[in-house]
């Protein structure tokens, strides 16, 4: 069983009144957007094992703070599935305080299960569907307006212990290479935002046998760096 801590939203940082990118806070739909409506939103799940002497809410932390910073660019994400009966239009709606629009950006759940996180890892291709959906917020609404985005971090407080971080996303907003590539944005900002230390992570590259390096220095040590390598 999943249990909900907290439901909270990541706004979009120019939430407001700054401008977005084009095409701005009403984002019109093509009739082939609308072929997607009715379907079920696209759902993914990705399971981790709890890192030794990190709090979980250090966790939900960094993984708010990398959704803030990679939303402005997705900002479609961020808003509300309508539909307009005058125009009988569809579209994406923006968040504004200054027209009072309902939706508040994407909706970030906190939860944590007394599920088996071992089982769920390795049980090979006999997935419990019924477990590993509950580990994904339920976006999909029987009438419009709708969330286009919404996040789940669950917390596995049985033996074991790891991390559940579920995405629910309209196919409305995005075809599946652009799911895969917003998803992979907050991850590289996670490393720099974890490793703030000092320390060098080196991750797979993109291309088969590259090799990514992320470096990160606690902004204590700046002058150090700097006096090293400005040296003659």
């Amino acid at each position: 069983m999943v249990r909900t801590r907290s439901t909270t939203a990541v706004p979009l940082p120019a939430a407001g009144g700054a401008e977005l990118p084009d095409p701005g806070r009403l984002v019109p739909l093509s009739p082939f957007d609308a072929f997607w409506v009715a379907l079920p939103p696209v759902r993914r799940v990705f399971l981790f094992r709890s890192l030794p002497r990190v709090p979980f809410s250090d966790v939900v932390g960094t993984l708010r703070s990398s959704l803030a910073q990679v939303l402005p660019a997705f900002h479609p994400f961020a808003g509300e599935l309508t539909y307009s009966p005058d125009s009988r239009a569809l579209s994406i709606v923006l968040p504004d305080e200054r027209e009072g629009c309902s939706c508040r950006g994407v909706t970030f759940v906190e939860a944590e299960t007394d599920l088996d996180f071992e089982r769920l890892v390795e049980e090979g291709s006999e997935h419990d569907q019924d477990a590993l959906g509950q580990l994904v917020p339920n976006i999909r609404r029987d009438q419009l307006p709708a969330p286009v985005m919404a996040a789940q971090v669950t917390e596995f407080v049985g033996g074991g212990g790891g991390v559940a971080l579920g995405v629910a996303l309209h196919h409305t907003a995005a075809d599946g290479r652009g799911i895969w590539r917003f998803l992979e944005m907050p991850a590289r900002v996670e490393l720099a935002s974890m490793n703030n230390d000092g320390e060098m992570v080196l991750v797979a590259g993109r291309e088969a046998g590259s090799v990514q390096a992320s470096v990160s220095i606690a902004a204590g040590k700046m002058q150090a760096f700097r006096d090293v390598f400005m040296a003659e």
